[in-house]
């Protein structure tokens, strides 16, 4: 089959429905990337939709040459039609290295200004140029950094982008079946002119070491190749455990997801729930559906710590605190009700908002779990500030709810004026000045 059909039925099947109106594309310039656009402009042309393309590339003004690298890549664009969606912006990174790698500030950096160009074209999907290679090679440093059995089942077709925003973007890897030698084939036969980032091939970090130790050792890198499809498949029926449990879960109302405004989520399991799945199961379980609350900035990276107290979450009176949220686990007649709520914080976190009069602000996260918009009808600024609530707060609201019970609402959001009275609490009291909903899940059941 050819490169052209084969991608053609693999963004079919990634878009069962209907492919977006507007698609953005990470552009390098590279080979990968420059591939991934004429294959998608062609696949749009073929099937006659009105799709829009917006190729992004984004100059980290890191090498001398990246500033006559436009210029090819604009001219390639022009020759499918896709000059006027360009979308470029640069980058300064200097002096922002704190405790992260260069090559990490550099991805974070980029997603954070491809998201903004995303957000201001309303586009929700950005395609992304990663192939087989890349996923051989993300396997071998993931099983090099001890990675456990998630982690080194590789990049996925489609994920939600970890970068916090109100509305994540999908990241889509139509090409990671492909391997790297097809890519360049099909440039060449197409008469396509890349940009060559000649850094690659230098071992100046350990994805470039890895990936040059591969190209000369093509025996280990096939072996590595069908150790990652062991895996990939393993961790396949994992998560297809845990969609089955999950599903039983939510469809015998045993999923309590009422007070998500409270910051809590109470799971109620059977005791042939917990004796038919496995630990690995449960601890995946309860990784992938507390995500929204928890407002731990490494969830992505502490599953194992899920899986090394599976133990205590099965076990009726345990009460303990886990990535940065309480667990209390209590009996019921036949298993165990989990209760999760946000854990009690050693200060609490305070935002200042200043509201132009007539107007609404910009999406907010507080405290990495609520996004918030305020509104300001009046035609005087207005100054709100908004933290958590205290256990001595009882006195500071402008008008107590009658149903208030601290142990119930410990740690939620509360609006306060510039009286510093309490006037709202806008994640269980509906309240024409906010706008609110929670932290997007980043994994799908």
């Amino acid at each position: 089959m050819s490169l052209q059909l084969l991608f053609n039925d693999t963004i079919k099947t990634i878009f069962a429905s209907e492919v977006p109106k507007k698609l953005a594309i990470a552009l390098s310039g590279g080979v990968d990337s420059f591939a991934l656009t004429h294959l998608l402009a062609k696949f749009v042309k073929e099937e006659r939709l009105d799709t829009e393309i917006y190729p992004i590339t984004i100059n980290h003004n890191l090498r001398n040459i990246s500033k006559l690298e436009l210029p090819i890549i604009r001219n390639e664009l022009r020759k499918i039609g896709l000059q006027n969606n360009f979308l470029t912006t640069g980058l300064n990174l200097n002096n922002e290295l704190k405790n992260q790698s260069f090559e990490e500030l550099a991805r974070l950096k980029r997603y954070e200004a491809i998201n903004q160009l995303c957000e201001s074209k309303g586009i929700n999907h950005l395609l992304l140029g990663h192939h087989l290679d890349d996923q051989i090679e993300t396997f071998t440093l993931r099983l090099l950094s001890n990675s456990g059995i998630f982690g080194l089942s590789g990049m996925q077709p489609v994920t939600k982008s970890s970068h916090a925003s109100h509305e994540r973007l999908n990241l889509i890897r139509p090409l990671l079946s492909t391997p790297k030698n097809r890519l360049l084939n099909y440039c060449i036969d197409n008469k396509i002119n890349w940009v060559q980032d000649h850094t690659n091939f230098d071992n100046i970090n350990k994805r470039n070491t890895v990936r040059n130790y591969l190209k000369e050792n093509p025996g280990i890198k096939e072996n590595l190749f069908n150790n990652f499809k062991k895996v990939e498949k393993f961790s396949t029926e994992i998560d297809g455990k845990v969609n089955i449990l999950y599903g039983g879960l939510f469809k015998g109302r045993n999923i309590d997801l009422s007070r998500i405004g409270n910051g809590k989520i109470i799971i109620k399991l059977s005791n042939s729930q917990l004796k038919n799945n496995s630990d690995l199961v449960l601890s995946r379980l309860f990784f992938k559906l507390l995500y929204p609350i928890s407002p731990s900035p490494n969830y992505h990276y502490s599953f194992n710590k899920v899986q090394d107290n599976i133990t205590k979450i099965k076990s009726p009176g345990s009460t303990f605190s886990l990535l940065q949220l309480q667990w209390d686990i209590s009996p019921t007649e036949d298993g165990v009700l989990v209760e999760v709520s946000r854990q009690n914080m050693k200060e609490p976190i305070v935002k200042e908002v200043e509201v132009p009069p007539n107007a609404e602000t910009d999406w907010l996260l507080f405290d990495n779990i609520y996004w918030f918009k305020f509104k300001n009808p009046t035609s005087e600024k207005k100054l709100l500030k908004i933290r958590n609530l205290l256990k001595d707060d009882k006195s500071n609201f402008q008008s107590i709810p009658d149903d208030f019970k601290y142990s119930e609402f410990k740690n939620i959001p509360v609006l306060i004026d510039e009286t510093d009275k309490i006037v709202s609490l806008p994640t269980i009291r509906p309240s024409k000045m906010v706008e609110w909903k929670i932290k997007e899940n980043i994994f799908k059941f």
